[in-house]
């Protein structure tokens, strides 16, 4: 790829030449090898990481708690979904964030190892999602978390599954969320949007990827509420959103170039989004000044 097509910021050039195997053949070994990372993630002097299994479907479900060492409860927690197309388990990168989120935001996190496609197809991923959700609701005493201050966060197709625990809450009659927070999410059926338009070989990430992901997530669309696929579809967001969100200051240096970019601004403009932007305003800057979030009281 020329760099005059496309300037990559130089926090960026030793990603822009990587792209990953999206194929049925290759799956399996990239899932089983990064698979590997969650079993890496320890405790250090300034973090505790404790593995909880959490049911889901008669299935347990992997997932880490990270808690700063000293935070007393009930302390605000984080529910973080790692993004992958829905079908690439967690990167290095969603544990080093996973981490900052709990020592500069000063609460708690639960990172959710949700299960993938192809061999889990939608809907199994927002029903993971959600299950992870009721868990920690039911569960706050055990967590020593604050059911008041509970969050969901999540990029790429995490951020799809943050934005879909609200709808599931909403309808299904469980206590929303206080905040929420939505990096580049892919939020509504964006084929014809103009950033997959333009954005067709990226590194990392392009409009062609994404339909490599839908074919491989979502074989039946039927299989689940269109809603849970593409939540801009539902009927509404004013019980189930609390805000549609990009961080600026802490995103990839790519970010503007992802295929996605048009997906998001189409949901940060839904009304169910805006009608709560100001409130969480407070979210945009909390990975440097956490003082801000809107987890802490």
């Amino acid at each position: 790829m020329a760099k005059a097509r496309y300037p990559i910021h130089p926090d960026f050039e030793p990603w822009s030449r990587m792209h990953p195997p999206i194929n049925r053949a290759m799956l399996p070994v990239m899932q089983t090898l990064m698979g590997l990372l969650f079993t890496r993630e320890k405790s250090t002097a300034e973090l505790r990481v404790e593995r909880k299994p959490i049911p889901a479907d008669g299935a347990n479900l992997r997932a880490l708690l990270y808690s700063p060492i000293g935070l007393e409860g009930p302390a605000p927690l984080l529910i973080d979904y790692h993004g992958g197309g829905f079908v690439f388990p967690a990167a290095p990168y969603h544990y080093e964030l996973a981490r900052a989120y709990a020592l500069r935001a000063g609460c708690r996190v639960l990172f959710v190892d949700y299960r993938l496609a192809p061999k889990h197809p939608f809907p199994t991923a927002p029903e993971d999602a959600y299950a992870a959700y009721v868990w920690a609701l039911g569960h706050a005493e055990e967590l020593g978390i604050d059911r008041g201050r509970v969050a969901v966060a999540g990029d790429s197709a995490g951020g799809t599954l943050a934005t879909v625990v609200g709808l599931m809450a909403a309808e299904r009659g469980m206590p929303l969320f206080c905040a929420q927070m939505l990096i580049y999410p892919a939020v509504g059926l964006s084929e014809g949007t103009e950033s997959m338009r333009q954005f067709t070989d990226t590194p990392m990430c392009n409009s062609r990827d994404a339909k490599k992901y839908d074919e491989l997530y979502m074989p039946d669309p039927s299989a689940g509420k269109p809603e849970y696929a593409a939540p801009l579809g539902a009927p509404s967001l004013d019980r189930a959103a609390c805000g549609l969100y990009r961080d600026r200051r802490v995103r990839l240096p790519a970010g503007q170039r992802h295929p996605l970019r048009r997906a998001a601004a189409k949901g940060r403009r839904s009304r169910g989004a805006a009608q709560h932007e100001g409130h969480h305003a407070r979210l945009r800057h909390r990975a440097q000044e956490p003082h801000r979030t809107g987890l802490r009281r």
